[in-house]
């Protein structure tokens, strides 16, 4: 033990606020007071001072009114001892049994004192010990996590760690964070984090709306308490965080870090209201989306992206969790990547509010893609009503989608598709009938009725064969998995070297084979998902539902397609849907 033990009459621990005010007032009254903390300041979680070298003011009413307690502390005759740990406290009456022989000697009390109390401390000035008369403990709450499938993955935090991290440091604990908890301390971390620049996907509260309303009356009798909380509510509103009420967090999952969140309902008693992967359930990226967005808007040759296409989920992907994903693009890839968001709704007036959001949203420009219902009739004057809504509610351009030649009314008839290329401000189309006849057809038809319409041939299984016809670019899912040998594809063919094309194509077709090709057909986007999971930039493969993820048989040939596909070298305008 190093230095002499210091004697006192009061020790307190903890310089948060309720510590600061005890000691401050015990030394009011003539006490000597040590007040012991392992911060660096006082001012404990709620009044945290940032660390010196930081400019004062950013921390808001927190860091004033944690100002305003230090300042008094200091103008007090308390002896703070700022950066202590203690490690140990005896207490002297419990020191001995009764009748038993006395151990003050032995637990380093000095005989004739009259402390009760010993105190062993560590820190920078090394192991010191006080001895006091009085205790005081003050240390604050303690956040305990309750355990759920993926809570040790790196980027699961608690609530309050979260705020060190901000007050302390400063710092987001992610781009994009899911808030879970109890309670008002979930709205002010997510007000906290949308202040300081970062994006809350959602706030999952396990209490529900009348849990809040029955607090009500005794917030009246605290209106500063009641005003701030107003004010995390109305910040996180105008962000447009969505607050799920009556959930909780049933799992995280990520490959090496936290990738996606899965929260479900809730009843009363806090039990969940379903089984594991109900229809209630939602599932959030957390910085998984972005980060396989940033790594794609990398890649030489890749110059946009499809947001909300068929293989994105557009038929069962809530409108709200649509325009989060165009907005994260817009965030993550800014101006390095045209997003084109695709439009897929049965309304025409849901068409276009969707395609006015999206837009807002930060899309370049709006694919309409036509509606599922189609398939059974296509009427000529609907199909031109349909995209002129959308055209209306828009200023961005409009990209169409033409649908494979299997797919009924969904694949626009010749007169059909040349009307609604030479409308207002259509730019391009995703021409996927998925036969190459039909293709070339399509193509000759709009050069000479919309030359200034771009045609992008989108069939992934046989991209060498459009490109060699002839193709502005493409639209593909695929490239979502392997953009470089697509990529490599579309340059080869454009420069003349077909040995080389060839090449890339015997690269591709493997795996557009096994994703497309394969019965049953409509199971593509599933295996889509699987492969990237395959390749961890995703958590999971699971599927909105009603549709299911990639039965396990399929696994192993996706496998040897994905790595033929990856082996060997690859590497104008390719896109990934």
């Amino acid at each position: 033990m190093s230095g002499t033990p210091r004697f006192a009459d009061l020790a307190v621990v903890g310089a948060g606020p309720a510590g600061v005010e005890a000691a401050v007032t015990a030394a009011g009254h003539g006490l000597d007071v040590v007040l012991l903390d392992e911060l660096p300041a006082a001012g404990g979680q709620i009044y945290r001072a940032p660390p010196a070298p930081f400019p004062a003011g950013g921390g808001g009413p927190d860091e004033a009114a944690g100002n305003a307690l230090r300042d008094r502390l200091a103008a007090s005759p308390v002896e703070a001892w700022a950066g202590s740990r203690v490690w140990s406290v005896l207490d002297r009456s419990a020191l001995a049994a009764p009748d038993a022989p006395p151990m003050e000697a032995e637990a380093g009390f000095l005989a004739g004192s009259a402390a009760r109390f010993r105190l062993d401390t560590a820190g920078a000035g090394g192991l010191r010990a006080v001895h006091a008369a009085a205790l005081v403990l003050s240390p604050g709450a303690v956040e305990r996590v309750v355990p759920f499938p993926g809570w040790t993955l790196p980027g699961v935090i608690g609530l309050a760690a979260a705020t060190v991290l901000l007050k302390s440091q400063r710092l987001l604990p992610g781009r994009r964070v899911v808030v879970a908890g109890a309670g008002p301390l979930v709205p002010a971390v997510a007000a906290a984090i949308v202040k300081a620049g970062g994006t809350v996907v959602a706030a999952v509260d396990l209490a529900g709306p009348a849990d809040w309303l029955r607090a009500l009356p005794r917030l009246g009798a605290m209106p500063r308490l009641l005003a701030r909380g107003g004010g995390w509510l109305a910040r996180i509103a105008g962000a447009r965080v969505p607050i799920l009420f009556r959930h909780s967090v049933r799992s995280a999952a990520g490959a090496r870090e936290l990738a996606e969140v899965t929260v479900a309902p809730v009843d009363a008693a806090g039990g969940w209201r379903g089984p594991p992967g109900g229809r209630d359930e939602r599932r959030f990226a957390a910085d998984a989306l972005a980060a396989h967005l940033g790594r794609l808007a990398g890649v030489r040759g890749l110059a946009g992206f499809l947001l909300n296409g068929h293989a994105g989920e557009n038929a069962t992907m809530a409108r709200s969790d649509q325009e989060r994903v165009v907005a994260l693009a817009a965030e993550t890839v800014g101006d390095r990547a045209i997003l084109v968001a695709g439009v897929n709704c049965e309304s025409s007036l849901d068409a276009a509010r969707l395609a006015r959001a999206v837009e807002a949203a930060g899309a370049d420009a709006i694919m309409v893609f036509p509606p599922n219902g189609w398939a059974l009739h296509q009427d000529e004057e609907g199909v031109v009503e349909h995209h002129r809504r959308v055209l209306d509610a828009t200023d961005a351009p409009i990209m169409l989608f033409q649908a494979a030649v299997g797919a009924g009314g969904l694949s626009y008839r010749a007169p059909v598709l040349e009307r609604v290329a030479r409308l207002e401000r259509v730019v391009a189309i995703k021409e996927g009938s998925w036969e190459v006849a039909a293709y070339e057809e399509n193509r000759r038809l709009i050069r000479a009725a919309a030359p200034h319409v771009a045609v992008m041939g989108s069939g992934d299984e046989h991209l060498f064969t459009s490109f060699v016809v002839g193709s502005e670019g493409s639209l593909v899912s695929l490239a979502a998995v392997i953009p470089e040998p697509i990529v490599a594809l579309f340059e080869a063919v454009r420069a003349g070297q077909l040995g080389k094309a060839r090449a890339c194509h015997e690269r591709i077709y493997p795996l557009a084979r096994a994703v497309y090709r394969l019965a049953p057909g409509g199971r593509a986007t599933a295996r889509l998902k699987t492969c990237l999971a395959m390749l961890d930039r995703f958590p999971s493969d699971r599927m909105l539902p009603p549709a299911l993820a990639t039965p396990p048989d399929e696994h192993a040939r996706l496998r040897d397609a994905l790595d033929a596909a990856l082996a060997g070298p690859a590497t104008e305008k390719v896109g990934s849907e």
